[in-house]
């Protein structure tokens, strides 16, 4: 199932569970990063108009594309940012059918690489009356694509003129310490990685035109690596996507692959943490870490921390977190009984991210710990 399916269904069937007490503070976030956007200007029966042109590789006309023209999430929705990545929904409608994508507008490009959306003033603002963001995606069937996310905030919109990015000289090299990459730089342009297995996302940071990371991040997967370009224009974020270019881990499988975890108290069979598929699992209700292994602590707010249990002590050196979504800091505890935890490591930033350690402990269980832990795809143990 992909990876975006997946994660609205988690969020919806948590959605009842969440307290007023931990739903408000999220509200009164989303709703003041609205407010904060402003008035639109535009009238509900305005006819708006969002244009522009797309170029192949070489500066030609990119010719009978088909592109998308999606509205990304505000309002309620805004809160599940959190768990969807939306500066990506654009590139799911272009190819599959899914509920998100229902208002998805579609056009394909004419000889001359132009391509043109209408719609109604009421369509292009937010339930609070704000403008409404929108990705416009479009992709070849070499493997590039572009994203283009900007706000409505007039009738007419020209997107301004994007080239898919296809370099020549984009080189991956997988090793069992490094994987070394390089490519060559698009002007301007902040540049990103991302590693993938079949839908799901298994590796992403941003990165220089030229470097290498460790193999483990990657393990034993089976994948594609790409660049990603971003140019900033005028209230336009471009994303340039590369072709993707084969890439197979040397690192080989974490030795926590198929450990167990534990969630609210239950033992999930198998674990969707550690099953190396990097696609997550439900986050059900769970319970405050007691200080004992056996007791029933009280309800904690939703999803505050995921155990995994290696089955017995191993050497822990460092710790991948693929995926992770929280709305605070996290930490990294290790235990080696399950009931006297010490931290391993704290961070400000989820994502994908690599903890290792001030030195290398022995422990069986690892846990990860947010006040508010929303999402992870998987989670993998080196020693």
């Amino acid at each position: 199932m992909n990876r975006w399916i997946r994660a609205r269904r988690r969020l919806w069937s948590i959605a009842p569970k969440i307290t007023a007490m931990n739903l408000r503070p999220l509200m009164f976030g989303a709703l003041a990063v609205l407010i904060a956007c402003g008035t639109s200007n535009v009238a509900n029966d305005a006819d708006v108009t969002v244009s522009g042109v797309l170029r192949l590789p070489d500066g030609g006309p990119a010719a009978a594309v088909p592109v998308v023209l999606v509205e990304e999430p505000s309002g309620i929705d805004a809160l599940f940012e959190l768990t969807v990545t939306v500066t990506s929904i654009g590139m799911l409608c272009l190819t599959q059918q899914v509920s998100f994508c229902k208002g998805a507008r579609r056009a394909t490009t004419d000889e001359e690489g132009r391509y043109s959306f209408t719609m109604k003033g009421k369509d292009a603002k937010s339930i609070l009356g704000n403008p409404a963001h929108f990705a416009l995606s479009a992709r070849l069937d070499s493997g590039p694509r572009i994203q283009t996310r900007f706000p409505i905030e007039q009738a007419e919109v020209k997107v301004p003129e994007a080239r898919f990015w296809q370099p020549d000289g984009l080189r991956v090299q997988a090793g069992p310490q490094r994987v070394e990459y390089s490519w060559p730089p698009l002007a301007g342009a902040k540049h990103r990685l991302e590693v993938t297995e079949a839908d799901e996302l298994v590796w992403a940071q941003e990165s220089a035109p030229n470097g290498s990371f460790d193999a483990r991040a990657i393990a034993d997967a089976q994948g594609e690596f790409r660049a990603i370009a971003r140019v900033e224009r005028d209230g336009f974020t471009t994303d340039h996507h590369s072709q993707p270019v084969a890439v197979s881990g040397q690192a080989g499988a974490p030795p926590s692959r198929g450990s167990g975890c534990t969630l609210a108290g239950v033992t999930p069979q198998p674990c969707g943490f550690t099953d190396g598929r990097y696609a997550g699992a439900s986050l059900p209700q769970q319970v405050c870490p007691s200080a004992s292994a056996s007791a029933s602590p009280g309800t904690c707010g939703s999803h505050t921390w995921i155990t995994i249990d290696l089955g017995a002590a191993r050497q822990v050196t460092t710790v991948f977190l693929h995926g992770l979504s929280t709305s605070k800091d996290f930490e990294v505890s290790v235990s080696a009984d399950g009931a006297q935890w010490n931290r391993y490591a704290r961070h400000k930033r989820a994502g994908y991210v690599a903890l290792t350690g001030n030195s290398p402990v022995s422990a069986r269980y690892v846990r990860v710990q947010s006040e508010s832990l929303h999402a992870l795809q998987e989670a993998s143990v080196w020693g």
